[in-house]
């Protein structure tokens, strides 16, 4: 109770104070409890798909407590490529030249300004205002040259060390195995994760970052289709 009542009250001022101590540190000073450390630790991982000694307490209190204050969920209709298709049809009505399968070799600066994009085929196109949606590092690393840019910026682009990522399969089934849209658990042929003691996620992590497969090995599945039944074909569940 200490716990999640310190994560729902955590105001921006708390959050503030803890931006560069870990999630673990935080846990730790309000239960000895590992299931439930485990469980707080779970629900960052599903966001910042990091080790809690690697997630920002601050960062991961403010969503914590932003989610259970709003209280409200949602899904696209269509998928979540609903968002980016209409993003894309509003700017094509607008007047844009929406391109797809067309990537960008380098972005073009010059005297501290910037000044458009070189595709891969060498095309040229000028733009007074270029925003990538790449990370931080590989847009200043690799699609910038690095001599333009100031370097503290430069620097700080080096030291950014990314999250892990999650592999994703889809699955076709010929009939509805369960009416819930969403599970969430953890699998291991070795150790009851309900069981487990507080430093499980992180050696679950480190395992994976040696490219080991882990003891315990976390599972999150969306069942898309018991939200929107038209992301299936006429059949199928998925």
């Amino acid at each position: 109770m200490r716990l999640l009542t310190r994560a729902v009250t955590a105001d921006d001022r708390f959050t503030d104070a803890w931006p560069y101590r870990d999630l673990e540190d935080f846990v730790r000073r309000h239960t000895n409890d590992p299931t439930i450390a485990n469980a707080f630790y779970f629900l960052a991982g599903l966001g910042f798909v990091l080790s809690p000694r690697d997630v920002s307490a601050g960062e991961a209190l403010h969503c914590f407590r932003r989610g259970l204050l709003d209280n409200s969920l949602s899904y696209a209709q269509g998928g979540s490529k609903a968002v980016p298709t209409t993003y894309c049809r509003i700017a094509e009505e607008l007047g844009a030249d929406v391109r797809t399968g067309t990537g960008v070799k380098r972005i073009l600066i010059h005297d501290g300004r910037v000044h458009g994009v070189e595709l891969l085929d060498g095309t040229r196109l000028d733009a007074d205002i270029v925003v990538s949606t790449s990370s931080v590092r590989t847009t200043a690393l690799q699609l910038c040259d690095p001599a333009t840019l100031p370097p503290a910026f430069v620097d700080h682009a080096k030291g950014i060390t990314g999250s892990m990522i999650a592999i994703q399969a889809k699955i076709g089934l010929s009939r509805k195995l369960v009416d819930a849209g969403c599970l969430v658990g953890a699998v291991s042929d070795s150790i009851d994760p309900l069981r487990a003691d507080a430093t499980m996620p992180t050696s679950m992590m480190g395992s994976l970052t040696r490219g080991d497969i882990p003891d315990v090995i976390p599972l999150h599945c969306t069942v898309p289709t018991n939200f929107d039944a038209s992301l299936a074909p006429l059949g199928i569940n998925c």
